[in-house]
């Protein structure tokens, strides 16, 4: 035993012993103190220790598996992560929170490190109250709309959950989606609503004209009769009545499909 050969103590020493009916290890803690006798420099014997603690190896393995798996998932998401401890400062970050944190304010963030310094001054008061109300115990989502340092402009919309560890809030996790498309897609339908209305309400009067004139002549016609429809020329002014008509709705159409690009 190295306790016994070098006389010096051994403390917290992790063996594995493989045991074959098992098929597994069994990890055993070593704690040796070496004892001399009066005016001998060599270890009279050795008080050893020895505690299994494969339990407790197992149940760290298996932590470690899940805490590997979580960092996966997280890694792999199209949202930004990032978690901040009760003074602000990082405790975690995905890449994609770093990428554009980085496109924001120009820095790269490391964790430990504290987040507002390094915020545009504009920015740090919105932050802080939104990691201070989240601090507080509250969960909330809201909206940042984002300038990156090249003038290119993003929408995120930000889940903030507090950490909780015996009912005491100890940090925040965030998630930020970019919800930028989905903005500009929303925005381009509202404009061309907006404008169809706007055609909708310019051209309805155009189009009641030549219909009021068509159904005029449809009751005369009616009151009338077919046989006289020659002598009355009403044929023609049907016929020119449509196509005012039409005109109009291909001028609308086209007004329309122009609101569209």
């Amino acid at each position: 035993m190295c306790a016994l050969k070098t006389g010096e103590r051994v403390k917290e020493q992790v063996l594995g012993v493989y045991i074959p009916d098992e098929r597994r290890y069994r990890w055993i803690l070593v704690d040796a103190t070496p004892e001399f006798l009066s005016g001998e420099e060599t270890p009279h014997r050795v008080f050893s220790t020895f505690t299994d603690i494969s339990e407790l190896k197992h149940f760290e393995q298996k932590l470690e598996e899940k805490r590997v798996h979580l960092l996966s998932i997280m890694e792999s998401a199209a949202d930004g992560i990032w978690a901040i401890d009760k003074d602000m400062k990082l405790t975690y970050a995905n890449e994609v929170f770093k990428i554009d944190f980085f496109k924001f304010v120009g820095a790269e963030i490391k964790e430990g490190e504290a987040l507002l310094p390094l915020m545009p001054e504009a920015g740090k008061l919105f932050w802080a109250t939104h990691y201070e109300r989240g601090l507080r115990g509250e969960r909330f989502t809201f909206e940042f709309n984002a300038t990156f340092t090249n003038g290119e402009k993003r929408v995120y919309k930000v889940n903030c959950n507090p950490i909780l560890m015996k009912e005491e809030v100890i940090g925040l996790a965030l998630f930020a989606s970019d919800k930028t498309r989905e903005r500009q897609y929303t925005q381009a339908i509202e404009q061309q609503n907006r404008q169809l209305r706007d055609i909708s309400w310019s051209q309805s009067h155009l189009v009641r004209e030549p219909l009021t004139k068509i159904l005029s002549i449809c009751q005369l016609i009616k009151d009338t009769g077919f046989e006289t429809l020659e002598e009355l020329e009403l044929i023609p002014e049907l016929l020119h009545a449509s196509e005012e008509m039409d005109q109009v709705i291909q001028k609308i159409i086209r007004e329309a499909n122009h609101s569209k690009k």
